[in-house]
């Protein structure tokens, strides 16, 4: 379960990276793309790029992550705070920023 304010409200930053589960109860990593709601990219750990959609984690060892792997900028979710499993870390600014570019490149 993720952090919560005093309020009662979830704490997420951009940036942070999570174990959640997706539609098929499967855990999986995601990367948090926004603030308010949980919006998500999946992370593919052990992986390559493939496609121009994809960013790869230059600094995947301080991120948390226990292999290089790579952002899948094509596959973005919402996601409920109750499938939040734990926090593994969080992309370095630079590995981030290159996640938005390529975002904005994608859907522009």
């Amino acid at each position: 379960m993720m952090d919560r304010d005093e309020t009662g409200m979830r704490i997420s930053r951009r940036g942070e990276i999570w174990f959640a589960y997706d539609e098929q109860a499967q855990l999986r990593l995601y990367v948090i793309l926004s603030d308010r709601d949980i919006n998500v990219a999946e992370i593919d750990p052990g992986k390559e790029a493939r496609s121009k959609s994809d960013v790869v984690i230059e600094q995947w060892k301080d991120a948390g992550l226990s292999e290089p792997s790579v952002v899948r900028c094509s596959r973005i979710f919402t996601i409920h705070e109750n499938l939040f499993g734990f926090k593994v870390g969080e992309l370095s600014d630079g590995d981030f920023e290159s996640v938005l570019r390529t975002l904005q490149e994608c859907f522009s």
